[in-house]
């Protein structure tokens, strides 16, 4: 999908249709938005904030903090908080959207054989 320019009538549609797909929670509501702004490429390896956790791993590529901010931001205007709750509430958010990119990532390395299609990595 293209970037989004947030008072583009698309991009507001998007974000409408997802509100109406009985997103009772800010957490489902962000899922489904990341999964109707964010390509494949934006995902493909990479995480939210491009540490990887386990020893013997480099650093992962991050996925673009713009659209991370624009879930972040449209999620808490169509579910606000009260400012005491959403440092926490932001925190939930980005540990939903980084474990979705992980299980997405998982299914994709279990499922596939890339190497073919994949750059050399050295």
């Amino acid at each position: 999908m293209p970037e989004y320019e947030k008072n583009d009538p698309v991009y507001l549609n998007i974000v409408e249709d997802i509100r109406g797909q009985r997103n009772e929670h800010r957490q489902k509501f962000a899922i489904a938005l990341f999964r109707a702004m964010c390509t494949i490429e934006d995902v493909f390896k990479k995480n939210i904030n491009g540490r990887v956790y386990c020893s013997g791993n480099v650093g992962k590529a991050k996925v673009n903090p713009t659209k991370i901010t624009d879930i972040s931001e449209i999620s808490f205007r169509c579910f606000p908080c009260t400012p005491a709750e959403e440092k926490n509430a932001k925190r939930v958010i980005v540990r939903t959207l980084d474990k979705a990119i992980w299980k997405f990532n998982k299914y994709i390395s279990d499922h596939f054989d890339l190497e073919a299609i994949l750059p050399c990595q050295h």
